[in-house]
This record gives C-alpha cells, structure tokens and sequence, in this order.
C-alpha cells in the first residue's frame, strides 16, 4: 500500500493532495537551505518515538493511556520540527548564515529524539517510568538567548 492509498483511507482531500504538500515541503527547505534527509531523519525518530511512548503506557500500568496528551504530543513534536526553520527564516531576514547553527540543531533534536526512544525502549523493559531529560527546552533557552544577544548588537550597532 501506497502513502496515497493509505491517506485516502482518512482524509480524501489529503491523499489528493499528498504530492503538492509534499513538493511544497521539499521546496520550504531547499528555499531556506536546509537538509532534507535531515529532516526525514529527524520525522522518522519522532514517530519511532511516539509509538514506543504509546507502548510504554499500555505497559505500565501506573500510567493510563490519554488519546488527548497522544494528541498534544504530536502537536508538540510538529512544533520542535520548527525551530530550525524558523532559525533558517531568521537568519534568512537578517541576512546573515545561519547553516551551520540550523544543522547543529537538528543534530542535537535527532540525538534528543534518539534518547527519548532508548528511555521509552527502557521503561518498557523495566516496566517502571523512567523520566526523560528535557534537552528541546533547554535548546530553546539557548537560541532564544542567541539571537537576544543578536538583536542587542544590531541595535548598539545603530546607536
């Protein structure tokens, strides 16, 4: 079964229009330079790591499956995908290149995503909750910061 099949089981309007959103997905990132199989890459460990979270709480029986924080969690893994795109917007807007730092990023969401799926595969061996480090939150500290000290020196810059 094709991607296509399988969306027009959910969504006939999606599966219609797989190839567009999925073109103009590849163009986002080419546009703002960014690596595709990067990117896939980091997709890939984000759904890997939403099916072993889903396990983990069918098999310990202190947590209760919630279909409602399953839900969040999606939308929280969607939103993490954005902070490389938005660096490569911003550095995009202030002309300036940011390619490496967007790299970097993803390199250290992948490892966190990697992390999180070896502590989900050891919660489930263990049958016990092991709490996760949260690496996203800090990673968001730092670039905030980043480009706090870069809006600082642009505007000493104009004084």
């Amino acid at each position: 079964m094709d991607i296509t099949a399988y969306l027009n089981s959910f969504s006939k309007g999606l599966a219609e229009y797989w190839y567009e959103l999925k073109a103009f997905l590849y163009l986002i990132f080419v546009f703002l330079s960014i690596d595709i199989d990067t990117a896939k890459t980091l997709s890939l460990l984000m759904i890997i790591d939403t099916v072993l979270g889903v396990s983990k709480t069918l098999r310990i029986k202190k947590i209760t499956f919630d279909f409602k924080e399953l839900l969040w969690g999606i939308v929280s893994k969607c939103t993490v995908i954005l902070i490389p795109i938005l660096l490569a917007v911003t550095a995009l807007g202030l002309g300036f290149d940011f390619t490496l730092l967007v790299n970097v990023v993803f390199k250290i969401l992948i490892v966190n995503e990697t992390i999180s799926a070896l502590t989900n595969i050891l919660s489930i061996k263990k049958r016990k909750n092991i709490k996760n480090t949260d690496y996203v939150s800090l990673l968001i500290y730092k670039l905030k910061n980043f480009l706090k000290n870069i809006i600082n020196k642009l505007l000493k810059t104009y004084d």
